[in-house]
C-alpha cells in the first residue's frame, strides 16, 4: 500500500481518483490549491503525487520545482492532470522532470498503469526492471543488485558532448525489452541473472553502436537508445534506428543457443525481445543526481517507442514501428502487416507497422538476410508463446475454448473489438465454419452487442455468391455468437501484399460492386469496407464480410452520437469523417480507395496522424495513377469524388461502368461460374476471366 496526494482543486476529480486508489488499497491525501498540495508533501512525504497543471495560488509547475529542489522530495514520483493534451505543456511538464501525465476525466485502466509505473520502479537500483522486483525472486538489498549493477555499467556508452538541459532535436528512438524477464529472474538466482544480462547486451548492444546510435539508458532489462541524423544528405537516422533494432532481434535469437548452453535444464522459456520503433522531437534532460549523471531523453516520441514496444506482446510481432519512421525509412526496410493502434495516454491511435526485415544491398550477401528474416519469424513464435492464457478464477486453468451446441471448437483464428473468432467444425456434416463469439451481460458494451445481433439480422436476409453466408445466430449462458461461412482463401490485404496486376484488380473491383448491389438493395449500408473485409475462397472468388457497423437506411438500429466515426481510417469517406449521413455512396468511396490500392499496392492516403488522415479524406485530391493505368482514372475519379453526388450513384451505375472499362484490359461480363482468378494471376499469360456481374446469385461455392 502507498501514500499517494492528490492536489486538485476540481473536487469530483479528487473523489473520484481518490475511489479508485482505495480500490487498490492505497492511502490518498488531497489539497485543493498549490500551495497546500506543496505544504502537504513536504510534511507527509508521500510515495507519489498526481498534480493539476492550473492550479490556484501555485500552478502544477510551480509544486514540481518546488519539490525537485527539495532533498526529501526530490525523487518523488510526479504524474500531471491535464484537461487537454496541449503539446507545449506536455512537453514543459517532462522537461521539468514529471514522469508522466493523466488527461481528465481520468480513466481506471490509465490511473493503475501510471501508478504501477512509478511506484513499481520507485527505488530501484540502476539495471533492475520492475519485473524483478515485483517477481519474488530479487528483493530490494542492493547486495542481490551489485553484480547487475557493475556488469550493465560496463555498457553505458560516452555521453555525447553538446547536449544542453532543455535542448529539443529530431531523432529516431528505439526501445528494447526482454520478454518473459520475470519468468528468468524468478527461475535464476541474482548472480545468473545479471550474467545472462551481461552476455546479452555485449551482444543486442553491438548493432546499437554499428548503425552510430546512442544507449541513452539501461533499465534492468531494458535498452533505450536514439539515432540522430548525419551529416551526410544519404545519411538516415529512421534507416539507422530499425536496422539496429532488426540486428538486435537476430542477436536475441541467436542467444538462445547461450541460453542452452549455460541454463539447458533449468525449464526456461524461450528466450526472445521486443523493440519499439519512433522518430519525433525528443527533449534532453539532464540528470544532476544519482549516481548516472548526465543527459536523457524524454518526450513524447520516446513514450511512444515505450508504448509501441509493449504492443509487441499484444500483436505478435518483434518489431513494431510507427508509420513514421517507416515512410521516413523509405524503401530499404521490409514490412509485414499494419494496424491502427490506440496507446496509452494519446487521444490519437497510431498506424503501427511490423518490421519483418531490410533489403540486401546490390553487392551484400543474400543469404545472410534470409538468416535475419529467420530469426525475426523465430522470435515472433517465442514472443506468441509468451501470452499466457488468462486464468480460470475457480481453477487456475486456462481458459478452455467456448463451448457451442452443434460445434466443435477447433481454434482461435482472430479477435478484434470486442469479439473473438473460431475456427468450428459443425458436428453433424463435418464442415468448417468461423465462428464469431462475443461476451454477454456487460452494460457498458451494450452497443456493441446491439450491433453483433444485427450483423445476423442483415446479412440473413442476403442470398448472393459475393457476400459472405451466414448459418446461425445463437446464446449460450455467458456469449452470443454468430456461425458463418469459412473463405479459405485469406482475405485481400494479404493479395495485395503480394501484387495484382490490372486485371486481377478490376475482376474484384466487379465482384465487390455486386456484392454492395445486393447489400444496398436490402437498404443496408456497410460503413467498413477495407481489404481486410474482402475475403477469398478457395476458387478465387470474393466475398464481402463483417456486417458489425452496418446501417439499415430506412431504420437506424445503430444510432452513432453525433461526430462519432465507425470504420477504418485509411478507407473512410468524407461524410464519414464529418459525422454526416452516409448512404450507398459511402461504400462505393470506400471501395475506390480499397481499388487503389488494389493498383497500386499503396494506400490512396497516408499520415503521420490521425487526425491529417482524415482531413485528406475530405480535402485532398483524388490521389493519380500511374501512366500505365490512365483509363482508369476517370473509373477511380467518379468512386472517390468528394461530394457524393460527383460518384457514382449506385453499385449497379459503378458495375456497368466497370465492365465497360474492364473490357479494355481483357476482363469480360458473363453469367458463367466465375474460374479462379488467384490462381489465374499466377500465370505468366495475360489474364482472361469470366465475370459474374448478376445482383442476384446462387449459392457459395
Amino acid at each position: 500500500m502507498a501514500k499517494i496526494l492528490i492536489i486538485d482543486d476540481d473536487v469530483t476529480t479528487c473523489n473520484l481518483v481518490r475511489a479508485y486508489l482505495t480500490k487498490l488499497q492505497h492511502e490518498t491525501l488531497i489539497a485543493t490549491d498549490g500551495i497546500k498540495g506543496l505544504t502537504a508533501a513536504l510534511d507527509n512525504c508521500p510515495d507519489m503525487v498526481l498534480c493539476d497543471i492550473g492550479m490556484p495560488k501555485l500552478d502544477g509547475f510551480g509544486v514540481l520545482a518546488a519539490l525537485r529542489n527539495d532533498s526529501r522530495t526530490a525523487k518523488m514520483p510526479f504524474v500531471f492532470l491535464t484537461a487537454n493534451e496541449d503539446r507545449e505543456n506536455l512537453r514543459r511538464a517532462m522537461r521539468n522532470g514529471a514522469e508522466d501525465y493523466l488527461v481528465k476525466p481520468v480513466m481506471p485502466k490509465d490511473l493503475y498503469e501510471a501508478v504501477e509505473s512509478c511506484l513499481g520502479r520507485r527505488d530501484v537500483p540502476t539495471g533492475v526492471s520492475e519485473s524483478q522486483t515485483n517477481s519474488g525472486k530479487i528483493q530490494g538489498g542492493n547486495e542481490d543488485f551489485a553484480k547487475t549493477t557493475t556488469l550493465i555499467e560496463t555498457f553505458s556508452l560516452e555521453v555525447p558532448e553538446g547536449y544542453t538541459r532543455g535542448e529539443t532535436r529530431v531523432a529516431t528512438v528505439l526501445f528494447s525489452d526482454i520478454r518473459n524477464f520475470s519468468t528468468f529472474s524468478k527461475i535464476l538466482d541474482p548472480d545468473e541473472v545479471a550474467e545472462m544480462l551481461h552476455a546479452f547486451f555485449t551482444r543486442a548492444c553491438e548493432p546499437i553502436l554499428q548503425q552510430d546510435g546512442w544507449v541513452v539508458k539501461m533499465l534492468g532489462d531494458a535498452v533505450l537508445a536514439m539515432f540522430e541524423p548525419g551529416e551526410g544528405e544519404e545519411d538516415n537516422h529512421c534507416v539507422r534506428g530499425l536496422q539496429a533494432a532488426v540486428l538486435m532481434v537476430h542477436a536475441a535469437s541467436n542467444f538462445q543457443a547461450w541460453i542452452d548452453h549455460r541454463f539447458g535444464k533449468r525449464g526456461l522459456p524461450r528466450f526472445a525481445i521486443g523493440a519499439g520503433v519512433h522518430t519525433g522531437e525528443v527533449v534532453i534532460c539532464n540528470t544532476e543526481s544519482g549516481e548516472h549523471r548526465g543527459p536523457v531523453i524524454i518526450g513524447d516520441t520516446v513514450n511512444v517507442a515505450a508504448r509501441l514496444e509493449s504492443m509487441t506482446k499484444e500483436l505478435g510481432w518483434s518489431i513494431v514501428a510507427s508509420r513514421a519512421v517507416v515512410n521516413a525509412a523509405g524503401n530499404r526496410i521490409e514490412c509485414g502487416k499494419s494496424q491502427i493502434i490506440p496507446l496509452r495516454g494519446r487521444t490519437a491511435p497510431v498506424d503501427a507497422v511490423e518490421i519483418s526485415g531490410f533489403k540486401p544491398l546490390t553487392d551484400s550477401n543474400e543469404h545472410s538476410y534470409h538468416d535475419i528474416r529467420r530469426a525475426i519469424l523465430s522470435n515472433n513464435v517465442a514472443i506468441r508463446a509468451a501470452i499466457t492464457p488468462a486464468k480460470s478464477a475457480d481453477t487456475g486453468s486456462a481458459q478452455a475454448l467456448p463451448e457451442i451446441d452443434g460445434y466443435r471448437i477447433l481454434r482461435k483464428i482472430g479477435e478484434g473489438g470486442m469479439s473473438s473468432v473460431y475456427l468450428g467444425e459443425h458436428i453433424k456434416n463435418g464442415g468448417l465454419q468461423v465462428i464469431k463469439v462475443m461476451p454477454i451481460g456487460n452494460d457498458d458494451d451494450a452497443d456493441a452487442l446491439q450491433r453483433f445481433i444485427q450483423e445476423y439480422a442483415l446479412v440473413s436476409q442476403i442470398n448472393h455468391r459475393n457476400v459472405a453466408r451466414i448459418y446461425q445466430q445463437g446464446f449460450t449462458d455467458s456469449d452470443a455468437f454468430i456461425a458463418m461461412e469459412y473463405l479459405s482463401g485469406g482475405d485481400l490485404r494479404e493479395n495485395i501484399g503480394r501484387g495484382l496486376t490490372p486485371t486481377v484488380a478490376l475482376s474484384y473491383l466487379l465482384q465487390a460492386a455486386a456484392a454492395l448491389e445486393a447489400v444496398h438493395a436490402i437498404g443496408v449500408v456497410h460503413r467498413d469496407l477495407k481489404p481486410a473485409n474482402l475475403m477469398l475462397r478457395a476458387d478465387g472468388s470474393l466475398a464481402l464480410v463483417d456486417f458489425g457497423i452496418s446501417k439499415i437506411l430506412a431504420v437506424d438500429l445503430s444510432a452513432t452520437k453525433h461526430g462519432e466515426i465507425l470504420g477504418t481510417p485509411y478507407y473512410l469517406s468524407p461524410e464519414q469523417v464529418l459525422g454526416s449521413v452516409v448512404d450507398a455512396r459511402s461504400d462505393i468511396y470506400s471501395l475506390g480507395a480499397v481499388f487503389y490500392e488494389m493498383l497500386t499496392g499503396k494506400r490512396p492516403y497516408t499520415a503521420d496522424n490521425a487526425q491529417a488522415l482524415l482531413a485528406q479524406h475530405i480535402s485532398a485530391p483524388v490521389p493519380t495513377l500511374p501512366t500505365s493505368l490512365t483509363p482508369l482514372q476517370e473509373l477511380l475519379n467518379r468512386m472517390m469524388a468528394k461530394n457524393p453526388d460527383e460518384r457514382f450513384a449506385s453499385a449497379d451505375e459503378l458495375r456497368q461502368f466497370a465492365v465497360r472499362v474492364a473490357s479494355q484490359f481483357g476482363v469480360a461480363a458473363g453469367e458463367e461460374k466465375q474460374p479462379n482468378v488467384h490462381k489465374e494471376f499466377e500465370k505468366t499469360q495475360p489474364l482472361h476471366v469470366l465475370v459474374n456481374v448478376g445482383s442476384s446469385g446462387g449459392e457459395p461455392a
